[in-house]
């Protein structure tokens, strides 16, 4: 069983010969500090891309009709299914006398 010393030995020869077989001979090991620099997004104040919205306002859906839409459902709800005309004045004026 290798200590931990001896496994990190292992571990960093093991880099180096991989480094030196990638990069060539001449290559310094361990890699300096500006190569190992990750850059980052602003990620870190806005959240992961994947947590933000993809499309803010799609062009494709009618917002009239979106909303004539719940406005219907919400009338059909309160009315049980049931159509309700509201018609102002009489139903006389509306409704044509019958063909005799």
């Amino acid at each position: 069983m290798l200590s931990d010393a001896e496994r990190n030995e292992y571990f960093d020869r093991k880099s180096k010969e991989i480094i030196e077989r990638f990069l060539g001979k001449d290559s310094p090991y361990p890699i300096p500090d500006p190569v190992t620099v990750r850059y980052t997004s602003d990620c870190s104040t806005k959240g992961p891309w994947y947590g933000r919205p993809r499309v803010i306002k799609n062009p494709n859906i009618d917002r009239q009709s979106q909303e004539y839409l719940a406005w219907y459902n919400e009338e059909m709800h309160k009315t049980n299914g049931r159509i309700v005309t509201h018609v102002e004045g009489g139903l006389d004026d509306a409704v044509p006398d019958p063909i005799k």
